[in-house]
């Protein structure tokens, strides 16, 4: 393929495929924090004393 197409052109291709995926991760990335955040919205937190606590 290089002798085909030339190494400027490989090189510029893996360049395109790598900045897609690393693209295609970030939106993944951030759409999963955003869904992993509860909603507060409307809501009030509730503290139970001893909660959590082994003993």
């Amino acid at each position: 393929m290089i002798d085909r197409y030339g190494a400027p052109t490989l090189w510029a291709a893996s360049a395109v495929v790598g900045t897609v995926a690393a693209v295609g991760y970030g939106v993944l990335g951030r759409r999963l924090r955003v869904e992993d955040q509860p909603e507060t919205v409307g809501r009030e937190a509730v503290v139970v004393e001893g909660a959590g606590v082994a003993g």
